[in-house]
């Protein structure tokens, strides 16, 4: 597994884990972590797209 990818997978994780460990009040915070969980993976297809075209 390429350093990139360790990295993309631990970064999911804790951001899973925050979402599932945490009673949240607000539904906000859980969303944008969500989101930023998913950052990185949407980063890599698009700049592995530029690479492959």
């Amino acid at each position: 597994m390429a350093p990139h990818s360790m990295a993309q997978a631990a970064w999911a994780m804790l951001c899973a884990l925050l979402i599932a460990q945490i009673l949240w009040q607000e539904r906000n915070l859980p969303q944008i972590l969500f989101r930023a969980g998913l950052a990185p993976t949407f980063a890599t297809i698009w700049f592995d797209r530029k690479k492959t075209q």
